[in-house]
């Protein structure tokens, strides 16, 4: 189970990032605690249930598609 939480209220009104593994709109993103807050990625509430925190690609990873 990946940890997530919803994304910083200043975001609310942007268009929706996708989610890193389903390509879903989110507005959930990752909690790792081991990466800092700008490397966090977005993940859908169904994705982030059944998949491990180790398989969440980095934010370049993500970014690169």
């Amino acid at each position: 189970m990946v940890r997530i939480q919803r994304e910083p209220k200043e975001f609310d009104g942007s268009p929706l990032e996708t989610c890193c593994f389903c390509g879903k709109p989110t507005p959930m993103w990752t909690k790792i605690y081991a990466r800092k807050d700008t490397d966090q990625v977005a993940c859908c509430e169904e994705c982030a249930s059944i998949y491990k925190a180790s398989e969440v690609p980095t934010k370049e990873e993500w970014c690169l598609g």
